[in-house]
């Protein structure tokens, strides 16, 4: 378990870190999306943003381990109760994150179909490298010729989605915060140094 929770807890820094930046992202679609003037004249920015800012990662947890005490019924020899209650608010946590990463991505799938009427599928394509890395236009390119009637319904939903990471965003940080004390407490209890 006390692998598992250091492989976690340095994942999931790194998970907060990198759903902040698309977060920001989203932010900034969301700002020009909200001024017809800015679309036009912010088009790459409007590709990248639109591309890169809604991806959500599913948040890593390691249930092996904790799986494994399920399963074998060897909770029962968990008789500390920092150590039981610690596990407790780390694992209860899961289910609750996993429910807003599926709401979330529901909010994804409508932009999606959205987004079918604003962006340029070509441009799209031409965004991305060989390796998936998605890199911003040089030019200002244009939207679809009809997209100014779906703007604001890309902009609510993308509204709708930054609200859901932020949700999720602070469950996580809260996350990493009692998989550090779980950490601690399993440390202490069974007398084990921090390698």
């Amino acid at each position: 378990m006390i692998a598992d929770l250091k492989e976690d807890t340095a994942k999931i820094a790194t998970y907060i870190k990198a759903e902040k930046k698309r977060g920001d992202l989203l932010d900034s679609l969301i700002t020009i999306l909200n001024d017809q003037t800015n679309v036009a004249k912010y088009g790459n920015g409007v590709y990248y943003f639109g591309r890169l800012g809604p991806r959500l990662q599913y948040v890593p947890v390691n249930m092996r381990t904790v799986e494994q005490l399920k399963n074998s019924g060897s909770f029962r020899l968990i008789s500390d109760m920092t150590v039981s209650n610690a596990m407790m608010s780390y694992y209860e946590k899961v289910p609750e994150i996993r429910q807003i990463e599926a709401l979330y991505a529901e909010e994804f799938a409508e932009y999606k179909k959205i987004a079918e009427n604003v962006f340029e599928p070509a441009i799209f394509k031409k965004l991305e490298k060989p390796n998936s890395e998605i890199i911003r236009a040089s030019d200002n390119p244009a939207l679809q010729k009809n997209a100014s009637a779906y703007i604001k319904a890309l902009a609510i939903n993308a509204v709708y989605m930054n609200g859901s990471r932020r949700g999720l965003l602070a469950r996580d940080e809260d996350l990493l915060k009692n998989a550090k004390e779980l950490l601690v407490a399993l440390q202490d209890e069974y007398h084990l140094k921090d390698e």
